[in-house]
């Protein structure tokens, strides 16, 4: 009918309104939606108040729950988190509509070891991943997140899909330093193949293998590779070979350090005392303005310090 108009938001049919002789029809999400959003405009502070702090309650009691049965059924509880995740996420954008401080209201609100995990739940909704790599868990989905995260034109199904394969799971399971290097270069890898694609070139299997290989031997596409690479697509020419050219040696092993461990330490002490005293007297605006990222891998980088200057008694046997 040609006077009838359809908001396009998956969901079940759930309503019609009528107006100056069109009709729409309204999806239960759309309707869930346009109801936040008059509540948000028309509520009073105590309303509006009172329903975020019942929000973040019931947000801050998923995250307990969740993180204590983690171990448990891995695929379910990347999906809560991610459910967890999404509803963070509306609420930031509810109080930044309604012009509070997402930080301030986290902060006076849920512990900092709950804010944290709560980031770590919006970056993993965030990411959109496919149900179908839920079982790789949230571990593991961190790993990955952290390599690829910072670079926006990554979509994580697709990094999944053309890159990773079987046998890195089995890195994972055995070296975790060696698995965040393999993935560096699984990085590599992909912007490689966005690059020629974003030429249209298209490589074959065997083509995308010898690629993947000449990035594991430290090979970085540039642009006047892909013109080489067109060119011999173009006359049919040998590109499986032109990327096993491609292959660079390793480096050479630098001289080993001849510092101690203790020496090691005491250099970090120096440089860390000389950082912590500089940020002491810097405003908690300039330092919230500094990316978030780069603080997490800060704080990250410090609580491993505090474990590795703590060894358990088995670690010492």
């Amino acid at each position: 009918m040609s006077n009838e108009n359809t908001l396009e938001v998956e969901g079940p049919e759930e309503d019609i309104l009528e107006t100056n002789g069109e009709v729409f029809y309204f999806t239960k999400d759309a309707i869930e939606c346009l109801n936040r959003w008059v509540f948000l405009e028309v509520a009073e502070t105590n309303e509006l108040d009172k329903s975020f702090l019942s929000i973040i309650s019931d947000i801050n009691l998923s995250i307990n729950n969740s993180e204590s049965r983690e171990n448990k059924i891995g695929s379910y509880m990347v999906k809560i988190k991610i459910e967890v995740g999404d509803k963070a996420i509306l609420l930031q954008s509810d109080l930044k509509y309604t012009g509070r401080n997402w930080k301030t209201f986290i902060d006076k609100n849920i512990t900092p070891s709950e804010a944290k995990t709560l980031q770590t739940y919006m970056r993993i909704a965030r990411a959109e991943i496919d149900p179908k790599y839920y079982y790789f868990g949230t571990y593991r989905i961190n790993k990955i997140l952290s390599v690829i995260w910072k670079n926006k034109d990554v979509n994580f199904n697709k990094f999944i899909e053309s890159c990773l394969d079987q046998g890195d799971e089995d890195i994972i399971m055995s070296n975790e330093d060696e698995y965040i290097r393999h993935l560096a270069k699984r990085l590599v890898y992909y912007t490689a193949l966005n690059a020629l694609e974003s030429k249209k070139i298209n490589l074959s299997d065997s083509e995308n293998e010898q690629l993947k290989e000449a990035v594991d031997n430290n090979y970085k596409l540039t642009n006047k590779d892909a013109q080489e690479i067109a060119a011999l697509k173009g006359a049919n020419g040998d590109v499986e070979g032109y990327f096993k050219n491609k292959k660079i040696a390793p480096e050479k092993e630098k001289p080993k350090n001849e510092l101690t461990v203790e020496a090691e330490l005491a250099n970090f002490r120096e440089v860390l005392l000389s950082v912590v005293q500089k940020v002491d007297g810097v405003a908690a605006a300039d330092i919230l303005a500094v990316e978030s990222e780069l603080r997490d891998d800060i704080v990250l980088s410090l609580e491993r310090m505090v474990v590795l200057l703590n060894p358990s008694e088995d670690e010492q046997g």
